[in-house]
């Protein structure tokens, strides 16, 4: 299934700082009507954070570990932990993914006409391995405990997609999984065939599904290691530094399945404010190191970097739309080669 967006097209990675679903979906509404995305709102919930969200109705079983970001099962539930992820009940809940039903039903009320697609995200199972803590001890150094986990995300990634195709537009799936960087240092427990293979798996799901399958990480790519999970869509962070040939054969195969790039151009942390053409000069040296500059253009996305759920509205409204502006430049780049 393929889906046609303009060049420049802006949609958000998952987080806004809300705490009202209504109020994100209508902020979704405002600022990303063509690729709509359901918005996560940590500061609304504890559990609306990416690592117990994902776990659905499993979230009631963990507590905030020490480490940040960090979940820890409380004591005594490891069994029952267990029996549910191996079980059916693998879907988000109204208490911890508000934005989720909150998206559904704007786009049932007729809030997003403009729209070609709709977006939905979920942290993958490498991640969630390593920042779910049994009596002090990741997920990721149990044996068995990773598989139990991409089972879990890939039946509740399922479950998303079935929910959103009821909306009536394709559904772009994304994994989000920082933690794949783990793959080429000695920091993870687990094995790089482990780790690719768990992401493989749900992005498998997610295609016999029947919705487009992408990978989101905000840390270094390893880029090497992605064209062997056949993406149709790829979201980063623009702003780390790529291997140039690595780079050039992800982007190459991406583009040969009409996939998208989703550049994360506009900073959400404490970094000088980069103005449009500053960020279109980014996505320019970018754009030229894949290939044929104009083609990938056609292919780009524009979204924030990661952090946004913790900053301000303001800031949200500020970051949006320095993306719509960059995301215009590139639009305009793209017709004029077309005149």
């Amino acid at each position: 299934m393929g889906i046609l967006l303009p060049p420049g097209c802006v949609t958000g990675v998952g987080s806004l700082p809300f705490a009202d679903p209504l109020e994100a979906v209508a902020f979704v509404a405002d600022h990303s009507p063509v690729l709509p995305f359901w918005p996560q709102l940590p500061c609304r919930h504890p559990g609306e954070g990416v690592i117990a969200q994902g776990l659905g109705p499993l979230a009631a079983l963990l507590e905030p570990a020490a480490r940040p970001y960090c979940w820890q099962l409380r004591c005594g539930e490891a069994r029952a932990f267990a029996a549910g992820l191996d079980g059916d009940d693998a879907c988000l809940i109204p208490a911890t993914a508000a934005g989720f039903f909150a998206l559904e039903a704007a786009f049932r009320a007729g809030r997003f006409p403009r729209a070609a697609a709709v977006k939905a995200q979920s942290e993958g199972p490498v991640t969630l391995a390593h920042c779910v803590f049994i009596e002090g001890e990741s997920l990721a150094c149990r044996p068995g405990w990773l598989n139990r986990v991409t089972s879990f995300v890939a039946r509740q990634a399922v479950w998303q997609v079935n929910r959103l195709q009821r909306l009536g537009k394709p559904v772009v799936f994304i994994l989000d999984e920082p933690a794949i960087c783990l793959a080429l240092s000695s920091a993870s427990p687990l094995r790089t065939a482990e780790i690719m293979r768990a992401i493989a798996i749900v992005l498998h799901a997610v295609r016999e599904a029947g919705a487009i399958a992408g990978l989101h990480c905000c840390a270094p790519l390893p880029v090497g290691m992605l064209p062997t999970l056949n993406l149709e869509l790829v979201s980063f962070d623009a702003h780390l530094p790529v291997d140039g040939g690595g780079w050039f054969d992800l982007t190459r195969a991406v583009v040969a399945r009409s996939g998208y790039l989703a550049f994360g151009l506009v900073p959400t942390g404490p970094k000088p404010e980069l103005g449009p053409a500053d960020l279109f000069a980014q996505w320019l040296r970018l754009a030229a190191t894949a290939g044929d500059v104009i083609t990938i253009a056609n292919k780009t996305i524009v979204t924030a970097t990661c952090g946004l759920g913790l900053a301000t509205p303001a800031t949200a409204v500020s970051v949006f739309e320095r993306c719509r502006q960059v995301g215009e430049k590139i639009g305009q780049l793209s017709r004029s080669a077309c005149a």
